[in-house]
């Protein structure tokens, strides 16, 4: 049977490919270079089979390519631990510089705990068994190690902090972390229940502000998510988020609500 070549590693092995013809070697002259067998380096070339790190540091050494191989390798590996559906708006989420975002139903999936998380995913429709569950888990944990410099700024309406995901010892954790997070890089402000002068706005949304300066939006519906990337439309909800920031309690005034909320729980 033919093995059917991977979409993500099939781009390595092109690059593979080109750096070994420029240096002018056989697929069996360079095997032979980093002992691995010709046909093990043909399957690497053709996206067949996945490189490893090691191998992709072995590789760069013995073509000098400047490690061209294993800075790509550690691009791609990250892009593959992306769940498909979520691959456009986090590799964009990561270039990000600043990321505005509202959700008026859950705490933010950059915020979650695992716990908080996992319940979600546990009631969600489209999540079919617990090993699926399980790595979208782990997919959403990694998201905010990913963003060390990026400005975050949320805006939560406060019966996201009110509803009791799981249990009253997760949430619990949950606002905890909200607390542990709220600093000068994470800013969390809440709409109060009686805010006077609230927008209505029919679901969350994101704004993603890039390193060119130009802002990119991510919006999400009951069917799925949708990048937005019409400057018409960004700057609509980039001024629905600054309405919906007018009419929340200071960052000081969240936390301290957001501590009551925890109290509440015990």
């Amino acid at each position: 049977m033919t093995e059917k070549p991977s979409k993500v590693w099939s781009r390595w092995g092109i690059e593979l490919r080109k750096h070994r013809s420029r240096a002018g070697k056989t697929q069996a002259e360079l095997a032979d270079l980093v002992t691995i067998s010709r046909p093990q380096l043909g399957k690497l070339e053709s996206g067949t089979r996945t490189p490893s790190s090691a191998i992709s540091g072995a590789l760069d050494e013995a073509l000098a390519t400047g490690g061209v191989l294993q800075h790509l390798w550690s691009e791609l590996k990250a892009q593959e631990e992306i769940p498909p559906d979520w691959r456009d708006f986090v590799m964009l989420e990561r270039q990000a510089t600043q990321v505005r975002e509202y959700q008026p139903l859950m705490v933010p999936g950059l915020l979650q705990t695992e716990d908080y998380a996992r319940t979600l995913l546990r009631q969600s429709v489209s999540v079919d068994d617990e090993e699926e569950v399980e790595r979208l888990v782990q997919a959403r944990m990694e998201r905010y190690e990913a963003l060390p410099r990026t400005l975050l700024t949320f805006v939560v309406d406060q019966p996201v902090l009110e509803r009791v995901v799981g249990t009253a010892d997760i949430m619990r954790e949950q606002l905890t972390r909200l607390l542990e997070l709220s600093n000068q890089r994470v800013r969390i402000t809440v709409i109060p229940r009686d805010a006077p002068h609230r927008p209505l706005v029919g679901g969350s949304f994101r704004i993603m502000t890039l390193p060119t300066g130009g802002m990119v939006a991510h919006s999400e519906h009951p069917l799925g998510q949708v990048v937005v990337n019409q400057a018409k439309d960004v700057g609509k909800l980039f001024r629905y988020f600054d309405n919906l920031q007018s009419e929340a309690l200071s960052p000081t005034a969240s936390r301290e609500l957001i501590d009551r909320m925890r109290g509440v729980l015990g």
